[in-house]
């Protein structure tokens, strides 16, 4: 078992699950990963909920249907393939260094990472596939289609809450 350290960050110890340097540490680029692919969850977050309120604040239903499914497909592509990179280097950077899965800031950033991959496979992709069809059936106006698009924004603005959390926890690292 692991030891904690009192330190800021962890100390580096060979592990066979990291690339590692001369000196044993986990390669940067490990951690360059994990934070580049934090960084365009968190960011992508923040700019559909900068877009989607712009679209709101005009009161045309037929504008926030545009913006939002103009959003909705970049979203399908973008935030599943940003959270599996945080989460699979934010896993290898735990078996690589002396950080372990029951610490606060690792716990909170799994926990999210699962819980947005499950959002995004299980909610967002079907709810949004829904919303595609009847406007495709009924025109921009469909008040179903309406409804669940707001319903979408609703679970949005709690995940880009829990992205929000997770980056504070891994910058702030409570329980470390």
């Amino acid at each position: 078992m692991r030891q904690t350290t009192s330190a800021v960050t962890a100390q580096c110890v060979p592990c066979r699950f990291s690339i590692v340097d001369e000196d044993g540490c986990v390669v940067k680029l490990v951690l360059l990963a994990h934070v580049l692919g934090g960084s365009l969850w968190f960011g992508a977050h923040v700019y559909v909920e900068g877009l989607m309120a712009a679209a709101s604040r005009t009161g045309d239903p037929e504008t926030m249907m545009t913006v939002g499914l103009k959003v909705g497909k970049t979203n399908n592509r973008l935030m599943p393939l940003a959270g599996v990179v945080t989460g699979v280097f934010g896993v290898w950077l735990v078996l690589g260094s002396s950080y372990f899965f029951e610490m606060t800031f690792v716990t909170i950033g799994f926990v999210v990472v699962l819980l947005g991959l499950a959002l995004g496979v299980f909610y967002f992709k079907p709810k949004f596939e829904d919303v595609e069809s009847l406007v495709a059936e009924n025109g921009l106006t469909d008040p179903d289609a309406i409804k669940k698009m707001k319903s979408l924004n609703s679970i949005g603005h709690v995940m880009t809450l829990l992205v929000s959390i997770a980056m504070i926890a891994m910058v702030l690292k409570p329980g470390l």
